[in-house]
């Protein structure tokens, strides 16, 4: 129950930090400048345009790739502060000494999955949602997207054309599984590298 209580404030801590609360708000920023710049070129290749050839991660764009060059340093950020803060004002020792020091790791790791897995998707939360208030496609055509947003030779193609919404949640939700685990290893080594200094 402690160590519940204490996942919970961490959490807390983290979603009301400044540092935290300024990446996912530069994170938003970057999303919102890429929809506002990003446009599908209509044509006779293209008929039938959908929201997802303007999703980050889905098209081919410089603020796309440079969403996913920041991905690990916005994600790291979570397991960093984490370590941190506490040393800074030596708080770890007093939060250790109230929940073992098993208890302490697991909630702290698990602290630092969730709020790095939220730094980076919501941002892309927001993205798909602007896009598909733009763009109200929602039937994909084999034929248009073929070589754009996910090649044919995936195995994920099926469930791309059959089933959009559910290959984009599952698509969010690696990401904020990528993102959490940069967030546990560089909370480990933050750990790591302040016992041996």
């Amino acid at each position: 129950m402690k160590t519940l209580r204490y996942t919970k404030l961490q959490i807390q801590r983290l979603l009301n930090d400044s540092l935290i609360t300024s990446w996912i708000a530069i994170g938003v920023v970057i999303v919102v400048f890429h929809q506002l710049n990003s446009n599908i070129t209509r044509g006779p290749w293209n008929p039938n345009p959908t929201a997802y050839q303007m999703i980050i991660g889905f098209d081919f764009s410089s603020l796309s790739s440079l969403y996913y060059l920041i991905l690990p340093i916005i994600a790291s950020v979570a397991g960093v502060t984490l370590v941190a803060e506490r040393q800074y004002n030596h708080s770890d020792l007093l939060e250790k000494s109230r929940i073992n020091k098993h208890n302490y790791l697991l909630a702290n790791t698990l602290a630092a999955l969730l709020v790095g897995g939220i730094i980076t998707s919501l941002p892309l939360i927001v993205d798909s949602l602007v896009a598909f208030v733009r763009e109200q496609g929602m039937i994909i055509d084999p034929f248009t997207v073929q070589g754009q947003v996910i090649p044919t030779e995936s195995s994920y193609f099926k469930i791309f054309l059959n089933h959009p919404i559910a290959f984009l949640v599952g698509y969010i939700a690696l990401t904020f599984m990528f993102s959490g685990g940069y967030a546990i290893i560089s909370f480990l080594m933050f750990l790591i590298f302040k016992k041996k200094v």
